[in-house]
């Protein structure tokens, strides 16, 4: 069995991976830790800290020493996004999003890297709109591109620089159905997004796991710095 952290724990994608995914134990790493806290299992270790704040990763690496553990499966399910176009957003709503959503898992990396197990796996969870452009996505869409490519990068540098075999990559999910959104979907503002996918779908949290269970398994070992999506055809038009 596997040691795993996951970054954005207290989100949708991050709880139904703690829920679902097996390991001998799991760090479950957020801000806002008000999901995590109705969570029983025992083996689920909860560190709050700012992501952004590199002061803070001391909380994580503590555990990490006084355990002995080694990190073998990593998940960023960090993020925000404002919904914000060019004429409504500021330079405080994009440099947030850009910290939060990339500077930070490349900050968690430098801090970390000491910690990755000889053979490991990362998952980052990108998005379609760093895939494709999008209205009202001006600092998400930018700050999921960018992402994307860090991957990209990270994965070069990993096979020419480390003596570990480190395994990254990206999943680009399309609108994923959770207990926040499931009215607008249903309405017509969402019925209209739902029609500009080709198969008229979008997923279910499970899917977004599947998907990066997937990437973090053997089955998936040839792929690296690649960007995995999942979208019933939204970037392919």
């Amino acid at each position: 069995m596997k040691n795993l952290l996951v970054f954005g724990a207290n989100g949708y994608i991050g709880l139904e991976c703690l829920k679902t995914l097996k390991a001998d134990v799991k760090i479950a790493v957020d801000v806002n830790t008000n999901k995590l806290d109705k969570l029983k299992n025992s083996n689920i270790k909860k560190i709050k800290i700012d992501m952004t704040n590199i002061d803070q990763y001391d909380k994580i690496l503590d555990f990490l020493e006084i355990n002995q553990i080694k990190i073998d499966n990593m998940i960023f399910c960090q993020g925000i996004n404002y919904m914000k176009n060019f004429f409504d957003s500021t330079t405080e709503t994009f440099n947030n999003t850009i910290n939060t959503n990339l500077t930070s898992v490349y900050m968690a990396l430098k801090v970390l890297y000491p910690y990755l197990n000889s053979t490991s796996s990362i998952v980052v969870l990108a998005s379609q709109n760093g895939v494709v452009g999008h209205e009202d996505r001006i600092d998400y869409g930018s700050s999921k591109a960018a992402l994307i490519h860090l991957v990209k990068n990270l994965s070069l540098d990993f096979a020419k620089y480390s003596s570990k075999d480190i395994k990254i990559n990206a999943i680009s999910p399309t609108y994923v159905s959770n207990e926040s959104n499931k009215n607008f979907f249903n309405g017509l503002k969402g019925q209209k997004m739902i029609k500009n996918i080709p198969y008229n779908s979008i997923l279910q949290i499970e899917d977004v796991v599947n998907g990066i269970q997937f990437l973090l398994s053997d089955n998936s070992k040839s792929m690296r710095g690649q960007n995995l999506i999942l979208d019933y055809g939204y970037t392919i038009k």
